[in-house]
């Protein structure tokens, strides 16, 4: 703009048939010059101003808390009675979850005589069943994601047979290499990793959950990069924290960039924006957790072969759920996007078995292109007086019952009955979107095409829903502020989602009559996403993990 404007006036100067130019008329040029380009600096000098002030003056009520508590943190004594109040507002927190087990007998020592196994059995029995009932009959997101009693049985039964059974002892327990290594083949067959048009060397890990699953592909990034000292990765803001978790533990820049505001997808834009010569890998989420939204994975994977750098989907949600819609007579109807190694850019994928896998809790895979890419997850070490040591993951000694709990449920389970289970829970969703798209206040979130619907709102506090719905436990996110509920084999039972939406409509009838009568239903995120100072935020969530470890 301004060479097109420093070309008009130089134009309109040469139409005059103006004398030859003297060092006057340069400097009067150079003058003109420096005036415009002052102008369009100052101008958008003062729309960033104007911006700022606008967005600040939209969110006052935040920005005068946040303000107010960093001047009281200045102030002698400000910071202990900041700190004073964080602390009451933890006890209050410990205080709730102590009632849900005050009734039961406490143990803050070793018993000098054991407790009769009769004695033992019975108060186990009494523990389980108050539990059950908030999660049996359907009324949690996510949580349990078995749903009947025949495969809780073969659980049970599989994990009973193989207790003392340990993979890092092999020669011992063969029997745990089998079932690992036929539970990666079979994961890898769902995921696009044993067809004849994809790498051959397609291959993974089991893990404790995908927190770990994620882990180890960003160690093998990391590691399998030496010449970039401080690598970056890619994700979007509703990325799972495990990535997060996984940068401060490897020394990985995690670089957050939007999503879209209307599709809740990452920004395109944002991520080629972004990439630079330490990016290792980007991520995109099939689907990510807060809003059940499914990133552009084939466009990430055209951006991530373009660029040459690793794509990670991370599937721990979807892994053993979207290929079954994709398998399913009805797939066409359900339009799920290629998102696993049938993408040439995708290199690493984490997927949990104990979610729609049904396993049981502390098993999921992590799986890579390539055999050398996964070494790089490896650690060995030859020094040792001990012998050689070498673990695939975190952990060293695993428990062989989880795998072979695992293997058990895949092979009881079959094909058929999970492709029936997740035509089940899509069309609970699809009924779920629609209903709730019309009831007036509330707005789903972007398109959802996985297991997870979450709304918000702009006429009341949505937070509010969570205590007039007693009896239902909600996923309550952050940033915006919305409600999910994640679909389970718990939900399908007839009658369910049905109850569900009856009672989220009266809800939001009694939160608009009365909003004052109820109050945020969950304190984490409810204080989060009204408190501004983040510090104080972490501060309180620090203290909650304190309260968590330490109320019995």
């Amino acid at each position: 703009d301004v060479h097109r404007i420093l070309y008009y006036s130089q134009s309109r100067i040469r139409r005059r048939r103006m004398p030859a130019v003297n060092t006057g008329t340069r400097d009067s040029a150079l003058y003109a010059y420096l005036v415009i380009v002052g102008t369009i600096l100052a101008t958008i000098a003062t729309l960033i101003f104007l911006k700022k002030v606008l967005l600040y003056f939209f969110d006052i009520k935040s920005n005068a808390i946040k303000l107010g508590l960093t001047i009281l943190k200045t102030i002698p004594g400000g910071k202990a009675i900041v700190n004073a109040q964080t602390r009451r507002m933890v006890n209050k927190f410990s205080a709730e979850m102590s009632k849900s087990t005050s009734e039961f007998k406490k143990f803050p020592k070793l018993p000098k005589d054991g407790m009769k196994k009769r004695e033992l059995f019975n108060l186990l029995d009494e523990i389980q069943k108050k539990e059950e009932k908030h999660w049996k009959h359907g009324a949690c997101t996510g949580t349990v994601y078995v749903g009947d009693e025949d495969q809780i049985e073969v659980i049970n039964t599989a994990y009973s047979k193989f207790t003392l059974t340990n993979p890092l002892h092999t020669d011992t327990f063969p029997s745990n290499r089998k079932f690992e290594a036929e539970i990666i083949r079979m994961s890898l067959d769902l995921l696009g990793g044993n067809t004849d048009k994809t790498n051959t060397e397609a291959c993974g890990s089991l893990t404790s959950g995908g927190t770990e699953s994620i882990l180890m592909a960003l160690k093998a990034y990391r590691d399998s990069r030496p010449d970039i000292t401080r690598p970056e990765v890619i994700t979007a803001t509703t990325v799972h924290p495990a990535f997060d978790k996984g940068g401060q533990y490897f020394g990985i820049k995690i670089v957050h960039v939007p999503v879209d505001p209307k599709t809740f997808k990452m920004d395109l834009n944002a991520v080629k924006d972004n990439i630079n010569s330490n990016t290792i890998a980007i991520v995109g989420s099939a689907p990510g957790y807060p809003h059940g939204i499914i990133d552009d994975i084939p466009a990430l994977s055209k951006i991530a072969v373009r660029y040459g750098v690793g794509l990670h989907v991370d599937c721990c949600l979807g892994g053993f759920f979207l290929p079954f819609l994709q398998r399913s007579k009805r797939a066409k109807e359900f339009g799920i996007d290629v998102f696993d190694f049938r993408l040439p850019g995708v290199t690493t994928i984490s997927a949990d078995l104990h979610k729609y896998g049904m396993a049981p809790k502390g098993t999921s895979v992590v799986l890579f292109r390539t055999w050398e890419l996964r070494r790089h997850m490896y650690f060995v070490y030859t020094e040792w007086p001990g012998g050689q040591y070498a673990s695939p993951t975190i952990a060293g000694s695993r428990p062989g019952a989880l795998i072979a709990g695992a293997w058990a449920m895949m092979v009881y389970t079959g094909e058929k009955k999970y492709i029936e289970n997740a035509e089940k829970i899509r069309d609970a969703v699809d009924k779920m979107a629609e209903r709730i798209s019309k009831i007036k206040g509330l707005k789903v979130i972007g398109d959802p095409k996985a297991m997870i619907v979450a709304w918000t709102s702009n006429e009341f506090d949505v937070f509010k829903l969570g205590d007039a719905m007693s009896g239902w436990n909600l996923g309550i996110q952050q940033k915006p502020p919305t409600i999910h509920l994640c679909v389970t084999p718990r939900h399908i039972a007839e009658g369910v989602i049905d109850q569900f939406l009856a009672d989220l409509e009266e809800a939001v009838k009694k939160v608009k009559a009365n909003p004052s009568a109820f109050k945020d239903k969950a304190p984490l995120y409810g204080i989060a996403a009204n408190m501004p100072d983040r510090a104080v935020i972490k501060g309180f969530v620090t203290g909650v993990l304190d309260a968590v470890l330490d109320s019995n």
